[in-house]
């Protein structure tokens, strides 16, 4: 936990880590911050996809970076249609609301709105 902070704080943009844009030139973000895999498409074709590294990273890059963090790392775990990356954004985005009011209300699927009390 200690490097990742280190890391945060190092870094002059936090979205570039974000966005992936630190990309293999950077050792250190890639080792602390995320991973890549190179994934197979069609016949002969390969892509490099990128993810947070870990569920306490993804939780300091939102309690850092705030809602944009948030807004970016939903739209990649959608890309990535990872169901265990989606629930450590979920969960952080949640606590990160938590943090920010009394009360929290959320609208379920069925849109059913569940209250909870944050303070």
């Amino acid at each position: 936990e200690t490097a990742i902070h280190q890391n945060l704080n190092s870094t002059q943009s936090r979205m570039d880590l974000l966005n992936f844009d630190l990309g293999p030139e950077s050792t250190k973000a890639k080792t602390q911050m995320y991973f890549s895999e190179t994934v197979k498409i069609g016949k002969n074709g390969t892509i490099t996809q990128y993810s947070i590294i870990s569920q306490r990273a993804t939780q300091l890059l939102i309690e850092t970076v705030g809602k944009q963090a948030i807004n970016v790392l939903y739209g990649q775990a959608m890309k990535l249609d990872n169901p265990a990356f989606l629930g450590w954004v979920l969960e952080a985005d949640f606590f990160e609301r938590c943090k920010s009011c009394d009360r929290l209300e959320l609208s379920k699927v069925s849109g059913e709105k569940e209250t909870f009390d944050c303070s």
